[in-house]
């Protein structure tokens, strides 16, 4: 009945206005918009104040840009990321361990958390952190041991991310309803290839821009490694997306500035489907091209 009374008495402080709260652990993050924003984050204080919620004064902060938790956001320009702090760790530790070439696996998970941390504010590093699971799920928790090649190439990526400034990202999209392109690949015996088509506009395939390209032992040789090349026709069509994104690329003289942009492909290979929605796959070389991917895109 109490839980009952204060959902009703919240739900009518705040009424219909424009208001978000966000909860991590016990540090809260409220926005609200409209005349009475101010007023409605006080109330929204006052209300857990008087329910006997507990506050350290010390920690409140505001305004239109402000730190949360490891994030950073920017309302006014719609921004987000991490926060200085966040991301001045994660680069020290990367740095640090580059140097040793070598990590304790248990201390190595660790930072894997905060590096999953980081990527719910930065999309683009969620391919990247695929094989860092992939290496640390199958190496004993207390064993020290030397870094390996693909490791180190990916934590370097990630601090020259950091040290270039690219752990902020704007989150404004501009939907396009409007398909780009369509891609595919083929994989039979030495028979390999991919190819795609620019079809924005209605563009039929005789007057579209387009690219087909034959994979062979000598320009393409991991395609033949490991098994029969069928077996990575998930990759070849996701190399085929990326060449698409590549090669037919935006030009908006229209738009101007700096945005965010939805666009559309088509490929028939549903496993890639669901691999680009999460950006993520610890499938070896699949990971490698959705890495080049979401790095392209970005």
């Amino acid at each position: 009945r109490q839980r009952q009374m204060c959902i009703r008495d919240r739900l009518y402080v705040m009424e219909r206005t424009w208001f978000w709260q966000l909860l991590f652990a016990d540090d809260y993050q409220w926005s609200a918009g409209g005349g009475d924003a101010t007023f409605m984050i006080l109330a929204g204080v006052r209300l857990l104040m008087v329910l006997g919620v507990p506050f350290s004064a010390s920690k409140f902060r505001g305004g239109f840009e402000l730190d949360w938790v490891g994030y950073w956001m920017d309302y006014k320009y719609f921004e987000v990321g991490l926060s200085e702090a966040r991301a001045g760790w994660i680069y020290e530790w990367l740095m640090r361990k580059l140097n040793d070439g070598a990590v304790l696996i248990k201390e190595f998970r660790e930072a894997l958390g905060r590096l999953g941390f980081a990527s719910g504010a930065l999309e683009n590093w969620r391919p990247f952190l695929g094989p860092l699971y992939a290496w640390s799920a199958m190496v004993p928790l207390y064993s020290y041991v030397e870094l390996p090649v693909m490791i180190k190439i990916i934590m370097r990526y990630l601090a020259d991310e950091i040290a270039d400034g690219n752990y902020k990202e704007k989150v404004e999209v501009r939907p396009r309803e409007e398909e780009w392109f369509r891609a595919d690949a083929k994989a039979e015996k030495e028979g390999v290839g991919i190819g795609g088509w620019e079809t924005r506009g209605g563009k039929s395939p005789k007057d579209a821009r387009w690219f087909s390209l034959k994979l062979t032992r000598r320009n393409a040789p991991w395609v033949f490694e490991g098994g029969e090349p069928y077996t990575k026709i998930a990759t070849l069509e996701l190399l085929a997306t990326m060449i698409c994104v590549i090669s037919f690329p935006v030009e908006d003289e229209k738009a101007g500035g700096r945005g965010s942009l939805t666009l559309s492909g088509v490929t028939d290979n549903l496993g890639n489907r669901f691999a680009v929605s999460k950006l993520m796959t610890t499938k070896f070389p699949l990971c490698a091209a959705m890495m080049q991917l979401s790095s392209t895109l970005a």
